[in-house]
């Protein structure tokens, strides 16, 4: 009988520990939110989990980096992305946005050639806030 029970606890406990992970993908997003100039704000990831967290480009003063990430958005597809360049000595490059697929929020960045620059998925967009999952 103590085995039974053992046995029902242990499939309880296994069973209700199983979770799927998936992106946290919010339903209903304001795309025109997006349409302004962002930067990455590293400090605030979890070092061992995604999302990156890209913060308007005038929300606050950023602590000094060697390279941070910055994405500009225009309502007419136009956008401007920071390139990193091995010799540190970054530039800046244009090249269209488009929505790939609006139910799981995912985005394209292509670059001046049309080729695919970064690609990913939004999971989070708010006036002051971005968070965003790089996809293949």
């Amino acid at each position: 009988m103590k085995t039974a029970k053992y046995l029902i606890v242990l499939f309880i406990i296994t069973f209700s520990s199983c979770k799927e992970e998936t992106n946290p993908v919010t339903s209903q997003i304001d795309y025109g939110q997006l349409t302004k100039s962002w930067t990455n704000s590293y400090e605030e990831e979890d070092i061992n989990r995604s999302p990156q967290i890209y913060r308007p480009s005038d929300y606050k003063e950023y602590p000094s980096s060697r390279y941070r990430e910055q994405l500009t958005f225009n309502n007419d597809s136009n956008c401007k992305y920071l390139v990193l360049d091995p010799a540190d000595a970054h530039y800046i490059k244009s090249g269209k946005w488009s929505m790939i697929d609006r139910e799981k929020n995912i985005i394209n960045i292509l670059d001046s050639s049309g080729a695919v620059y970064k690609k990913f998925q939004i999971v989070e967009l708010k006036q002051d806030l971005l968070k965003l999952v790089f996809v293949n």
